[in-house]
This record gives C-alpha cells, structure tokens and sequence, in this order.
C-alpha cells in the first residue's frame, strides 16, 4: 500500500528515504528503545542499528496517545516490555498498534489499537489496519464487551469471531477457526495493562 512502511525480514536498511515521508511505519523492537526498521517494496527508512527510530519524547507521546484513546493509563512500565512483535505509527502520531507475543501461541496478539479521539472521523485507522492484516496475519485481540464502538469496528472490517469470555470479545484474523478453542481463554486471560486514570 503505497505510503507505508512494512517489514522485510533481516533487510535492516541504513539508507535515507528517497520518497516521501510515509503515512505509517512498522518497526520490530525488542525492547522498545532499539526499534530498528525494516524496508518495504519501495520505502525504506533510515535508521543506524542500536540508537532507535524513536527518541524517549515519541514513545511518551505513543503513552499519552494510547491513554488518550483508551480514557485510561497504561500501567507502570508497559513501553518498557520486552515483548513486543511490532509498532505500527500512523504519521503525525493519529494511531498506532502495539503487536506483543503470547508465550505458547503462535499468533501476534494486537495487544493496542488506539487512535487520536479528535481524528476518528478522518479515516484514521484504516491504514494501520492494512498494515496489520498484511504484517502480522495471522493475529488474535480482545475488546471489551461493553466497547460497542469498538466491537462494531472490528465486525465491520471482517473480523473473525467473537467468542465471550468474561468481560471480553475475544476476536481473529486470518487464524484457523480450529484453533479459536486453544487460544481464546489465554487472550481472555492477559493481565489488564490499563487502568483507571487519576
């Protein structure tokens, strides 16, 4: 899709952008502080191994935006995980998905979906979804029952699922339905990483 970035696995690239500046990138951190791009079909982002694409001030404002999303705070030390798949950054910070791993499940866990309150009418989102569908398919996520947006979101855009469990909707995406049954009580289970804002 033109105007994103996406990964290509082991193709680190250390040259600068010779086209515009993407709508989105996709960056592959573990932790977060060493975020080192990757290129896709003709984007690339530059990046030197070790200094990170994000100074300390754009993971603060991936924090206040996901707070902001949400009406909640991230709990003590969630951008410091070590955990993390992927991010993917809309451009001028209007979204962003966090991507974490789930140990003994073979799919990505779309552990954050969040977007600019003020910017959900533009068709922010939509392009992050792209990226979601073609990166990290196949992927599982939750949403919490009483999210009625939310949950209307996601079935519009073809989501498999959900299956009920406690306070949650437990969702997929390209995964076999075969393997809902294996999964669905351990995404239920995830600890909370939001709580109540102050």
């Amino acid at each position: 899709m033109p105007g994103l970035i996406g990964h290509n696995a082991g193709k680190a690239s250390r040259r600068t952008a010779v086209t515009p500046e993407p709508a989105s990138r996709l960056v592959l951190p573990k932790p977060m502080a060493d975020m080192i791009p990757r290129v896709a079909g003709v984007y690339e982002f530059a990046c030197e191994k070790g200094l990170g694409c994000f100074k300390p001030e754009d993971v603060a404002r991936m924090k206040l935006l996901i707070e902001l999303s949400f009406g909640r705070k991230l709990v003590e030390g969630y951008m410091d995980m070590d955990d993390f798949r992927g991010v993917v950054l809309e451009k001028g910070f209007k979204s962003i998905a966090l991507i974490r791993e789930i140990p003994g499940i073979p799919y990505s866990y779309l552990c954050k979906f969040a977007t600019d309150p003020e910017k959900r009418t533009n068709g922010v989102g939509k392009a992050l979804w792209t990226v979601l569908k073609t990166e990290f398919e196949p992927f599982i996520w939750r949403v919490a029952q009483a999210n009625a947006q939310a949950n209307e979101w996601y079935s519009k855009r073809g989501a498999q699922g959900p299956i009920p469990v406690g306070k949650w909707n437990v969702y997929w995406s390209g995964a076999r339905e075969e393997d809902a049954a294996g999964f669905v009580q351990r995404v239920a289970a995830v600890p909370e990483t939001l709580v109540a804002a102050k």
